[in-house]
């Protein structure tokens, strides 16, 4: 998972939102006991009022479609390649 800081709230998808309140005091969650099953590719979470995103994949792995998509904004769901 990824962190970052100025977002209004992190929310996942079997939690829902995190918005830990302000403060000194650290939260932290064990989801160990929990059935978390996460599909291939499937959202695990987001930043709300956040920007970032990472995507991982290996050598050769990923056939982008088209060679203009620099600095382009992203919609949840929508298509920027298939695995090779």
């Amino acid at each position: 998972m990824v962190g970052a800081i100025f977002v209004s709230s992190i929310e996942t998808v079997w939690h829902g939102v995190v918005t830990p309140p302000t403060g000194k005091t650290i939260r932290s969650w064990d989801y160990r006991q929990e059935n978390v099953l996460i599909g291939k590719g499937e959202e695990m979470g987001r930043f709300n009022m956040g920007s970032t995103i990472i995507v991982l994949f290996g050598p050769n792995k990923m056939k982008f479609i088209g060679d203009d998509n620099i600095g382009k904004s992203v919609n949840l769901g929508e298509l920027i390649g298939k695995y090779a």
